[in-house]
């Protein structure tokens, strides 16, 4: 896999093949078709690893909410994806060019998905909504809201990700649709 990264990192998708995969991590080519039979099964299992890290950082911050006010929890919650957007950004400019292509997906409807992680914790929450927010809809937008802003991001300037207003402004949009 590490093999694999560095070559989309540094040569981009047009490069990767898995003979150049088994030459880079200095194994034989039959003993990388055992796991990855060509180069889409790899990048979907970069994807997969991706998609298990920001899975985990937003369960991380799900664990904190506990005492916190919605704003408090929406912010810690936002500031997990934006860091975790910031691990090897890329790579995952690489892994999300070639997404659609690949039919690969971060929202796998799965109760650890992200989007169900951020319905959960607006049912938490579900007092401090104003009353009329159909909670599961809610989520699917303000998911794709935040993952659409922060993928432009990684693609066209992965510095805005480190841009002192950048939650702030992501906050203030998620706020004032859910009040």
């Amino acid at each position: 896999m590490e093999a694999a990264a560095h070559i989309l990192r540094e040569e981009g998708y047009s490069k990767l093949n898995t003979n150049y995969v088994a030459t880079k991590a200095g194994i034989s080519i039959g003993s990388l078709y055992q796991y990855f039979p060509n180069k889409e099964t790899i990048i979907a299992e970069l994807n997969r690893q991706h998609i298990k890290k920001v899975r985990n950082e937003m369960k991380k911050a799900y664990q904190q909410f506990e005492d916190l006010s919605f704003e408090a929890a929406s912010r810690l919650l936002l500031e997990s994806t934006i860091k975790t957007h910031q691990i090897d950004p890329e790579l995952h400019r690489v892994i999300i060019g070639h997404k659609s292509a690949l039919g690969l997906n971060e929202d796998d409807n799965t109760p650890d998905s992200v989007r169900k992680i951020l319905e959960q914790f607006f049912y938490t929450h579900k007092d401090s909504l104003r009353e009329d927010l159909d909670i599961p809809l809610a989520a699917h937008i303000c998911y794709q809201l935040v993952i659409n802003v922060t993928h432009a991001a990684v693609n066209d300037d992965p510095e805005l990700l480190k841009h002192p207003k950048f939650v702030d402004e992501l906050l203030r949009m998620m706020l004032l649709y859910v009040h």
